[in-house]
This record gives structure tokens, sequence and C-alpha cells, in this order.
């Protein structure tokens, strides 16, 4: 999702007085920034790249809709260049475009921000936290609420076509984006298959250490879908404020054997998540 568009075009001749005021350069620039620019001999040179760099900030505060203020400085944002020589900058959890471009006389400096959401999740896939962070640029952040074994749980016994002698890891977290809780998890773990997790693997990803360590083999999935009034739990882990209704992913997780491993309950915050899946005929 786009957040904001900025542009600046500055006069490069303007930063002629620049080159050798070192009080203005410090104000402006960062240390980075500036290391390069003592490394630049040509005069002519030296003001192309001050005025490029001063057109990206400019055009960042206004991709932020705050300008250079109390909430942007010109030191919150540094002009890089990756192994190709692209220039390119970071803000925050933004995910950032930058284009710069020359003429003899002025510098144009367009700056996109695109904030991560979890909009258009694809209900025919299998993806974690984990791969959408990387997919969507977001930073999905796991809370662990508990881990423990439980026995004897009628549901899971007709689930998994089990005795009341068998036994399942139960886990709960909760996932943030943006310092915000959007999803409420309960998974339960088949211990024939999953013999062994602790803290430490659910905090990260289980899917990973089921394939990576104990090379289980994922193969897929049922889901059932639902949308009903929220429980007091799900109202005390998700920010819900005025919303009564919750979406509920229920999950039947399955190897390549055919054999059950995973059940799982999930409540989404339903201002949070749009779902997507290909239907054909």
């Amino acid at each position: 999702m786009i957040y904001g568009i900025g542009c600046d075009i500055v006069d490069i001749h303007r930063f002629e007085k620049y080159v050798d005021d070192k009080k203005r350069l410090e104000k402006l620039y960062t240390e980075n920034e500036l290391n390069e620019f003592y490394k630049i001999t040509n005069k002519r040179r030296k003001m192309e790249f001050l005025a490029g760099r001063f057109a990206v900030k400019e055009a960042t505060s206004k991709a932020l809709g705050v300008g250079i203020s109390k909430e942007f400085s010109f030191h919150d944002v540094e002009v890089k260049k990756d192994e190709n020589g692209k220039p390119y900058i970071e803000y925050g959890d933004f995910r950032t475009h930058l284009t710069i471009s020359h003429t003899d006389t002025t510098v144009v400096a367009f700056v996109v921000l695109e904030k991560g959401d979890l909009k258009n999740i694809s209900l025919t896939s299998i993806q974690t936290f984990q791969e959408l962070n990387k997919i969507k640029n977001i930073d999905v952040k796991t809370n662990l609420i508990s881990l423990y074994i439980v026995q004897g749980m009628e549901e899971l016994m007709e689930k998994f076509h089990v005795s009341k002698e068998a036994d399942f890891y139960k886990v709960v977290r909760t996932y943030s984006l943006n310092g915000k809780v959007v999803q409420l998890a309960t998974s339960y773990f088949d211990r024939r298959i999953v013999p062994f997790l602790s803290e430490e693997i659910a905090k990260k990803s289980i899917y990973e250490y089921l394939e990576k360590e104990l090379k289980l083999k994922i193969s897929y999935s049922q889901r059932e879908i639902k949308f009903r009034k929220s429980t007091d739990e799900e109202k005390n882990y998700i920010n819900l404020e005025n919303i009564d209704r919750v979406v509920v992913i229920d999950t039947h997780a399955y190897l390549s054997n055919g054999n059950l491993f995973q059940y799982e309950t999930i409540t989404y915050h339903p201002d949070e998540f749009t779902f997507t899946a290909i239907a054909k005929r």
C-alpha cells in the first residue's frame, strides 16, 4: 500500500555556495554522505551531489506529509548506493523507491513510500509469517503466550482419531504488525509426529523447524472460514475496539503421506486482513 509520494526540484547552482561551507554541510548531510562528498574533486560534481541529496531529503519529507520539521530532519534519511551504484534510502519500516534525475541546471528527486499490510493473503498457499514478512516487506512479530502438553481432549481425539492417552502440544501465539495485535492463533501438534517443541522454536517458525530439522514434508491443508462473534479471550488479546465480530479460520494440516499433524484455529482482526483465492471452472 502506498503511504506517500514526494517530489522535489532544486537548482544545482544554488549549492555552489555550500561547497566550502562546512557548518552548513554538517547541518544538512549525514557523516557518511559527507565522507563521500569529500572524495569528489570536481566542483560541478560536488554541486550535483549536494543538490541531489538535498532533493531526496525534501522529497522524503513530502512523502511523509510532514516537511522538514520536528518530525523529520535532514539527518533522518541518508542516500546510499547498492552494489550496482543505484541510489536508495531506508526509512523506518517503509519500503522505499527512489529516482534522481539531473539536467544541466536542476535535479529532481521522486520518493515513494510503501507501508506493508496484510491485504490479499492467499488462501490457496501455506505460508508462515516469516515468509510473508519477506514477500510483502512487512514486520509481523510473534509473541508466544503459552506452550504446554494437553491430553484427553475429546475434540482432538475425534479429529486425529486417537485414544485419550494421546497427547498434543498446545501453542498459543499472537501476531503484531506496527505494534498492533492482529491475530490470535491456537495450534495443536500431534506429539507422535512432533515429539519436541521448545519456546525458542515456537517464537520463531515451527514450520521451519519441522521441515529443516525433523525433515517432515508439509503437503496441504483444509481450511474452514467463519465470521462470528468474538470471545472474551479474543477481545483480551486483539484490540477490536468497537468491533464485536472476527474472522476465524480452522485449519487441518497434513503431511505428504496424508497424516494429520496439526489442527489450528486462527482469529483475525477483520479490518486488518483480506484473503484471496483463485477459482477455476
